[in-house]
């Protein structure tokens, strides 16, 4: 059984079994990745641009995500709302979205300190 479409609802015995079984690892595709490695062997100006640019919608959508969750949470902490909350399910995916998003801002300051132009090794 694989990953349940969306808008398809399993239920009973299906559900129980999707959930039981074990979960393929992350990964992300990402054109902006394979672009970082080649850092050190082009003009870094435009690929800080580009960077930046993703921080910025990175950052907004940390922000949103960041409102969602005290939206779900209401005066809880999280870990309240974790062990008392009635669905959990929601809130999960949305913290993992907002784990997936504070990644991209670092990778923008990690290149922001370095000395723009091009490099050849």
């Amino acid at each position: 059984m694989g990953l349940p479409s969306k808008g398809v609802n399993f239920t009973g015995a299906e559900l129980d079994h999707f959930t039981a079984t074990a979960a393929k690892p992350s990964f992300v595709r990402d054109d902006l990745v394979v672009k970082v490695q080649a850092a050190d062997h082009v003009d870094t100006r435009t690929l800080i641009a580009r960077l930046t640019e993703r921080a910025a919608l990175a950052q907004a959508e940390i922000d949103l995500f960041g409102n969602l969750l005290r939206g779900m949470r209401g005066d809880r902490t999280e870990e309240e709302f974790l062990r008392h909350g009635e669905r959990i399910g929601p809130y999960l995916t949305c913290l993992r979205g907002l784990g997936l998003r504070t990644r991209q801002p670092r990778l923008v300051r990690a290149h922001g300190h370095r000395p723009q132009g091009k490099r050849r090794c």
